[in-house]
């Protein structure tokens, strides 16, 4: 109740505010709506994110409520991501009836919801990297069969580990096609670390042990050296 009543007092505020820049400073009311428009754009994204990392949390700790709170979670399956953080949210029938058009984003995810159920607690997720229109035709994908022994991530003096599948967390990057490059690391650090980097400066080595017990090290660069999953094996680049 204390949410609601400030939520009404929120928008009664801006409403006498809206009226007085209206009516006295009228040169510079378009400037208001339009400044306006966009904090209030974001602040629902915001309130997205947390609602999302709420259920997320609630799935953890009561999987019984995940079928329940999955027809929430459709309404925003896809991620705009930018600079290693979630700056929107969306659906997959926005973005194939291009409500929306993002221009300045690093990679998309897309979280097929539909894929999660009683048997499989993993949600498929998608990095999609485009430049492209989107279509409906993106947004398809196949489960990769394999899978790392290890994989850590080596920044500075740290090492961490990074699982592309989780069934604690209820996640699932082994899909053919993903690319695991520097931006998704960072994304991903933020994500499941709470760990900041400066995408310019810091050195990111990746170590793997593969399916076939292969063992590798990779420099992951800016602009270059990434892995991309494949159905039965993976490429490096």
């Amino acid at each position: 109740m204390m949410l609601i009543a400030t939520i009404f007092k929120s928008i009664f505020f801006m409403y006498l505010l809206n009226n007085y820049i209206k009516h006295n400073y009228p040169e510079k009311h378009n400037e208001f709506l339009i400044a306006l428009s966009f904090n209030t754009i974001y602040m629902a994204s915001v309130v997205q994110i947390k609602f999302k990392k709420m259920i997320k949390y609630i799935n953890q700790t009561n999987p019984r409520l995940l079928e329940f709170f999955n027809k929430y979670k459709n309404m925003k399956e896809v991620e705009f991501i930018l600079d290693g953080k979630v700056f929107y949210l969306t659906t997959r029938e926005n973005i194939v009836n291009h409500i929306v058009d993002m221009v300045k984003e690093d990679f998309i995810i897309y979280s097929d919801y539909a894929s999660t159920n009683s048997d499989n607690k993993c949600t498929n997720k998608k990095i999609m990297i485009t430049n492209e229109i989107i279509t409906d035709k993106d947004f398809i994908y196949e489960v990769s069969d394999i899978k790392f022994m290890l994989c850590e991530l080596v920044v500075g003096e740290k090492t961490y580990k990074i699982n592309l599948k989780s069934d604690i967390e209820n996640y699932n990057y082994y899909l053919v096609d993903n690319i695991i490059n520097k931006k998704f690391l960072i994304y991903y650090l933020i994500e499941f670390y709470n760990e900041d980097f400066n995408e310019s400066t810091d050195k990111f080595i990746l170590k793997l042990i593969d399916h076939n017990v292969n063992v590798c090290e990779i420099d992951i660069t800016d602009v270059s050296n990434y892995i991309q999953i494949k159905k039965d094996s993976y490429i490096t680049n």
